[in-house]
């Protein structure tokens, strides 16, 4: 939730996941990641960047979303690829971050767990919800197809500096989280309070207000788009 929903990411963190769809791509096509609208190269860079996400977007699909690992290499390329070439032309990329997001692909074990190995139903979506700057709040969800959901709350703060000898960040803009507060809802109409586990950070990678990624402090990789 990855966070971890984003899961967000950290000790034994809850994150988020989901939701394939072929115009994911297509909606990322604007301006928004396309700085040099203005330049005579703008066409070509604009295609190229298209190709990507498609490409990202097929990958992804067959990842089953971050569940078999044979494709992560080629994503987490791409993952890269798409963000050093947008970090100089965008400013402080976490302002971006607010709103309700649907991880569409991780590599957390616990989430992607929920996915391939719980018996008791089947993951309908997996969301995170944050407020960096103005709440400083975090809500990580996975809800089940019967009505449940797992819910963990939680702080969140932006980093504005690395640790000395930190090289996971790459200079990436970083945000931490603490989990506060979980709970299982509609569970068989009742609410279960849980023991809330984890805190950690996550750096966003690349956030244009439709599509963002981002690795943890657990060396996760998670890639988001805005519900």
């Amino acid at each position: 939730e990855d966070g971890g929903i984003e899961e967000s990411h950290r000790d034994g963190d809850v994150h988020v996941a989901l939701a394939p769809s072929s115009s994911l791509a297509v909606a990322f096509i604007p301006q928004q990641w396309n700085p040099f609208a203005n330049n005579k190269n703008s066409n070509n860079n604009q295609l190229d960047r298209t190709e990507d996400f498609l490409r990202l977007e097929s990958l992804i699909q067959q990842s089953q979303y971050g569940v078999v690992p044979d494709f992560s290499d080629e994503i987490h390329n791409l993952m890269t690829s798409i963000s050093n070439d947008q970090r100089n032309a965008m400013d402080d990329q976490r302002r971006q971050l607010l709103g309700q997001w649907e991880l569409i692909y991780t590599t957390e074990k616990e989430i992607n767990f929920f996915r391939t190995s719980w018996p008791f139903d089947q993951v309908r979506n997996i969301t995170q919800t944050i407020d960096v700057f103005e709440g400083g709040n975090l809500n990580n969800a996975i809800n089940f197809a019967g009505g449940a959901s797992f819910i963990v709350d939680g702080s969140v703060a932006p980093v504005d500096s690395e640790p000395a000898g930190d090289d996971v960040g790459s200079g990436y803009d970083r945000v931490k989280f603490e989990f506060e507060t979980s709970a299982v809802t509609n569970l068989w109409g009742r609410t279960v309070a849980l023991p809330p586990v984890g805190a950690g950070w996550f750096d966003t990678m690349y956030c244009d207000g439709n599509y963002r990624f981002s690795k943890d402090s657990r060396g996760s990789w998670s890639v988001f788009k805005k519900a």
